[in-house]
């Protein structure tokens, strides 16, 4: 979850639940299709891989969208997950407080 309250999506989720499974293709023929190894294909849908510009590209030729479409989707998924790890001290008052307390506590 991320502060909009939705989980990150991974482009493998879309390309398994919105290209793959409604045109019944295996993710070997669709591997094969795009001249790739079957471990890419498989990776991306397990969401163990990111979509590169190149894939992006073999992606939008066979499934008739824009190579953009695929690596903003990696894009979008990549900046919701760093949100998620991201630790926000604020406001700026309680981090000079806890700083000061700190320094004071070392002397």
């Amino acid at each position: 979850m991320n502060s909009n309250g939705m989980r990150p999506v991974h482009p493998g989720e879309i390309l398994q639940d919105e290209f793959l499974e409604p045109l019944g293709i295996s993710e070997s023929a669709f591997a094969s299709s795009l001249n790739e190894p079957l471990k890419v294909v498989n990776e991306i849908v397990m969401q163990q891989r990111c979509v590169s510009a190149d894939l992006a590209r073999k992606l939008s030729g066979y499934l008739n969208t824009t190579p953009e479409f695929w690596l903003n989707l990696q894009l979008t998924y990549d900046l919701r997950k760093a949100e998620s790890n991201v630790v926000v001290l604020w406001p700026p008052k309680a981090i000079a407080a806890s700083a000061k307390h700190a320094s004071t506590k070392a002397h």
